[in-house]
Formats: C-alpha cells, sequence, structure tokens
C-alpha cells in the first residue's frame, strides 16, 4: 500500500504546471462607430464578437493575434444614437476565452415614424 502511494505522489510531482491564467478583456476605443479593442485571448483563437443593440445583435467573427490581441469595428454604430446604442458586447473564443463589456443605456425617445 505504501509503495502505490509513493507512486502516485511522485506521478503528480511529474505533472506539468498550468499555465498562468490570462484573462481576456474588452477596452471600449472609439464610440462612433463603435470600436473594441481585445487583448487576453489565445494566439490564433476564433472569436465571435457580439453587439446587443436595441435594434438587435450585431455580430462580427475575427482571429486573433499570436499575441492573442484583436480590434473590432461596428460600422454604423454610435454610443450616441438611441437606435444603434449598445448594452452589451460578448466576445466568445473557440479555445474557451470569454470577455465582455457591459454598458448603461441611456433613455431615449420613442421612436414614432
Amino acid at each position: 500500500m505504501t509503495r502505490i502511494s509513493l507512486l502516485i505522489a511522485a506521478s503528480v510531482l511529474l505533472l506539468p504546471a498550468p499555465a498562468s491564467a490570462v484573462t481576456a478583456k474588452l477596452k471600449l476605443v472609439d464610440r462612433t462607430p463603435i470600436v473594441v479593442q481585445a487583448t487576453g485571448f489565445r494566439p490564433s483563437e476564433r472569436v465571435t464578437v457580439t453587439a446587443y443593440m436595441r435594434s438587435g445583435p450585431l455580430a462580427r467573427h475575427v482571429v486573433a493575434t499570436r499575441a492573442g490581441s484583436f480590434v473590432v469595428r461596428f460600422a454604423g454604430t454610435s454610443m450616441e444614437s438611441c437606435a444603434s446604442a449598445i448594452s452589451l458586447i460578448r466576445a466568445v473564443g473557440a479555445k474557451g476565452s470569454v470577455a465582455a463589456l457591459k454598458f448603461t443605456l441611456r433613455e431615449c425617445p420613442e421612436y414614432v415614424p
């Protein structure tokens, strides 16, 4: 029994240490058009970035650089516009990275065509 315990203990010590955790982050770079910069994603990770607007979701697909960063531009959007104002931007990578930015929407007058 002691021999088995020693073998298990030795095998645990030989396992590689987990890689240091890098947290994926999003940062708002521009408000018109809305531009987001991302860091901390896995190298060459495919990422879907979704902006949740009043008018519905808008998605972009990008590939992170070897350094794990990218920039996404949502053309035709503005944080100043009621129709294209964004409440949430979420980036989900194919290798498990996730980041989000949440915004408080200002009140807008009701649109009547």
